[in-house]
């Protein structure tokens, strides 16, 4: 059942043309049940590569997290903490799967 799921997983990776770690971001959105999951993880894309150090440049994931938080308060209603807390949740597992050598 997990071999199946890991499968699946790389095929819509695979087919999405998102890197490992936007299509990790994209997932996550998306079992959060996050409207328009693609678009925010799109969003993101672009900010890792205008910051292509983010996950060692603690002022490049700064700015990815406050951009991406100001997008979950105004389009997607979320409070201030709660944009936070979801966003710097969300970076920590990512940068974590970067560290286990799964980017």
């Amino acid at each position: 059942k997990i071999a199946e799921e890991i499968f699946k997983e790389k095929e819509e990776q695979s087919k999405s043309g998102f890197s490992k770690e936007v299509f990790a971001f994209h997932y996550f959105l998306k079992t959060n049940k996050i409207k328009e999951s693609e678009k925010l993880a799109n969003i993101f894309g672009e900010l890792t590569k205008k910051y292509p150090k983010w996950y060692k440049n603690a002022n490049q994931e700064r700015e990815i997290k406050k951009i991406l938080i100001n997008e979950l308060i105004h389009h997607y209603n979320f409070t201030r903490g709660d944009a936070t807390l979801f966003i710097k949740n969300l970076i920590e597992k990512i940068k974590q799967g970067i560290k286990n050598g799964s980017k």
